[in-house]
């Protein structure tokens, strides 16, 4: 099986228990399938629901990625601050 058709296959017949695994040779990619799996699973336990819905219109996607994407700017933000409070140059 490959790769695609592998995640497929969690994707679409098991998204509520997804569980990670070293499925590539790479451990960079391994840590970010594992992330959004797990991610995943935080979302269908706190909502009930995959990302495999249509009660949502593309404007309430674009406004969910909207706040994520400011969220994200605010984090930026912080840890910044925090390296500036810490006397860090990089």
């Amino acid at each position: 099986m490959y790769l695609d058709e592998y995640i497929m296959d969690i994707v679409v017949n098991e998204p509520q228990v997804l569980k990670s695994s070293k499925i590539t040779g790479d451990s960079i990619v391994n840590n970010v399938i594992e992330s959004f799996i797990e991610r995943s699973n935080v979302g269908f336990a706190k909502y009930g629901t995959s990302l495999d819905r249509d009660d949502y219109s593309l404007l309430n996607w674009l406004d969910e990625a909207q706040q994520e994407a400011m969220d994200f700017v605010l984090y930026l933000e912080a840890a910044k601050n925090k390296i500036k409070n810490a006397g860090i140059n990089l």
